[in-house]
């Protein structure tokens, strides 16, 4: 077998001399030999910068272009990344008689099937190609797409109906990105409990003869049955642009000491590394823990009610729905260290399926607090308010096990940029040199969502981004705030102006009421 490997790959190299394209050997031709198993729904390859993502897209797609009943679509980044693809895929479907029309990007020939192109900024990226058929959907830099949500509405049109040109989605990223936490759950650590993961070698020999491994997966969707695939690589399998271009490794390996995070992502593939993130200082082994015993608090203080214990919630029904417990423990006389303890998240869920779910946490582990977020106290839709459906589900409590309900303050954007202050202290060493906020391993959400946050563009670090996943950072700036405000604590005074108020003296500040005036009265 080794025999028959080293001749391929002497093969494949005479072949490219002759000016033909071959997949490299290892990651990439794996993931071109998925291309053409019917049984992949879906494929991920990529991981890092530099093993060949663009060409396997390119080459995958260049398979079914001959075929007059294939109909491709490719989907970049922006409207740059797309020219970049248009050029390239232009000058490999030449000698299949494809050519080139832009704007919208449309490559065909007479006899070819035709490969459409469209890049997120459009707009509607995200719907317009609802209703569409598409034998084969290839995105680069999936993880651009904020929302899994929105994933899946652009795959949706990945059907057909001839068997050979069967439906598939190809997809290449590196790690970073606003949608890394999603992209994440779905390829490369999926949910034990909704899907089965297995984990597989690919033996092979690079050129010079040396027996290499890749270990990929596939994950097989529980409820539909749906399999997907995961391709790592990185640039170590890319030998032809390794010798033609040692710079680009020497550009990589500079990131080593000037940006760590990104070098771990853009080199070595590493997933638990989200750099340009509001938080980057977050790191897992740093700021979770497993046990409070670790921490100096016993089971029989946990459980004596002698610390203050809040939930807080961020509500939402297609979005995700997310609840968060916390306790606090002192430090010093003037630092406290803060416990997220508990979590627990899900979408299409009604206001009483919740309020049920928390009084049965209630009985087992009663908090003080329960901060609920402004609009759980209106009446959304005409429908009772959820604050009332909480408050008629715990009567069935007794009256000691039933929590102060609390309106969690608005995050208003300057609320929101206090908070984040306040969350950068926290996870900051305090004077025993550990951080004032750990988060419990088993709070999974939080902790896959939180490095993800980014600011929004050209905000200069004032704003989020609004299509950052953000439930469970919601969720802990509702818990953390309300805590504090129950306890006659203030986050960030100083940042927590009020706003100007109009006066009622021209050329002032100062208003009737700050003179002691009653202006009714005076009218009267």
């Amino acid at each position: 077998m080794a025999e028959k490997q080293k001749l391929a790959t002497s093969l494949a190299t005479s072949f490219r001399g002759d000016g033909y394209w071959v997949p490299l050997p290892g990651p990439q031709t794996l993931a071109v030999a998925l291309g053409k198993d019917k049984r992949y729904r879906e494929i991920l390859f990529g991981g890092a910068r530099g093993p060949g993502k663009a060409d396997a897209s390119i080459a995958i797609l260049g398979d079914r272009f001959p075929d007059p009943r294939a109909k491709q679509l490719v989907i970049r980044r922006n409207a740059e990344d797309l020219s970049d693809f248009e050029d390239r895929a232009s000058l490999a479907y030449k000698a299949m008689g494809g050519k080139l029309r832009r704007k919208p990007m449309t490559l065909s020939g007479k006899g070819t099937g035709r490969i459409l192109g469209g890049h997120l900024k459009d707009d509607d990226a995200y719907a317009k190609y609802q209703g569409h058929e598409y034998c084969r959907i290839n995105i680069e830099e999936l993880t651009q797409i904020p929302r899994e949500n929105m994933y899946v509405k652009l795959i949706s049109s990945a059907r057909s109906k001839y068997p050979h040109l069967f439906p598939q989605v190809f997809n290449t990223t590196n790690p970073g990105g606003i949608g890394m936490a999603w992209v994440k759950r779905r390829f490369v650590t999926p949910d034990p409990n909704t899907t089965w993961r297995y984990k597989h070698e690919y033996h092979w020999y690079d050129k010079d003869g040396n027996p290499q491994v890749t270990h990929w997966q596939t994950i097989i969707d529980k409820e539909t049955g749906l399999w997907r695939a995961y391709i790592p690589a990185t640039i170590d399998s890319n030998s032809i642009l390794l010798e033609s271009d040692p710079e680009y490794v020497r550009q990589l390996e500079s990131l080593k000491s000037t940006d760590p995070e990104l070098y771990e992502a853009w080199r070595n593939g590493n997933w638990n590394i989200q750099f340009g993130a509001v938080f980057d200082e977050f790191r897992q082994g740093l700021h979770t823990f497993r046990r409070f015993y670790d921490w100096g608090v016993d089971q029989e203080t946990f459980k004596s009610r002698a610390l203050f214990k809040i939930a807080g919630m961020d509500w939402g029904y297609n979005d995700e729905c997310v609840m968060l417990w916390a306790t606090f423990d002192t430090i010093t006389e003037k630092e406290e260290r803060a416990f997220v303890y508990r979590e627990k998240h899900d979408n299409h869920k009604h206001p009483r399926w919740w309020a049920q779910e928390f009084v049965k946490i209630q009985r087992e582990d009663p908090v003080d607090v329960l901060a609920l977020p402004h609009d759980a106290f209106s009446h959304l839709g005409g429908n009772k308010p959820i604050a009332d459906v909480f408050k008629e589900e715990l009567e069935v409590l007794p009256p000691d096990l039933r929590p102060k309900i609390v309106r969690a303050d608005k995050l208003s954007r300057d609320i929101k940029k206090s908070a984040i202050n306040s969350l950068h202290n926290m996870f900051a060493p305090s004077s025993d040199g550990r951080p004032a906020l750990l988060i419990h391993e088993l709070c999974e959400y939080l902790i896959e969502t939180l490095p993800t946050i980014v600011y929004k563009k050209e905000s200069g670090g004032e704003e989020l981004d609004a299509a950052n996943e953000d439930h469970g950072l919601d969720a802990l700036f509702y818990t953390l705030l309300t805590a504090n405000k129950e306890r006659g604590i203030l986050l960030n005074k100083s940042e927590l102006r009020a706003k100007r108020k109009e006066s009622f003296i021209a050329g002032t500040n100062t208003t009737a009421k700050d003179l002691g005036i009653d202006t009714a009265t005076l009218i009267r």
